[in-house]
């Protein structure tokens, strides 16, 4: 049981009402390995990455690593149709929750030196 809401922006908010002080949070972006172009496979997958790991416009890489691992759990994955950011946390971590993970997947740095090594990491992968 849940309740949907459609922003003006498009983006779909669904919130579910639990007994507990946590939270389970997911980003799903309608962007997956189906949208790559011949000679683009595996862009999906290592954009992700480099979202995560690059920066984004508010937070540096260094400042990016410490967030992330300032919660319980974090993970980004891909598949056919979609990206994911997910993350579970204390209630009253949900608005660092939102505020990072809005800024890398809306407004990323793709910091250089991190694409690289995302690079590297995502040709050991395939």
């Amino acid at each position: 049981m849940y309740r949907e809401y459609k922003l003006d922006n498009g983006l779909v908010v669904a919130l579910q009402d639990t007994p507990t002080k946590t939270i389970a949070a997911k980003l799903r972006v309608n962007y997956g390995s189906s949208h790559e172009n011949i000679g683009e496979e595996g862009m999906a997958h290592l954009l992700e990455h480099c979202l995560v790991t690059g920066g984004s416009e508010k937070y540096d890489p260094t400042t990016a690593d410490d967030i992330r691992g300032f919660f319980p759990y974090y993970n980004a994955f891909t598949n056919i149709g979609r990206t994911f950011f997910e993350g579970q946390m204390l209630s009253e971590d949900i608005e660092l929750w939102l505020d990072y993970v809005s800024d890398h997947a809306f407004r990323p740095r793709l910091d250089l030196e991190r694409l690289r090594g995302e690079q590297k990491v995502t040709q050991d992968m395939q």
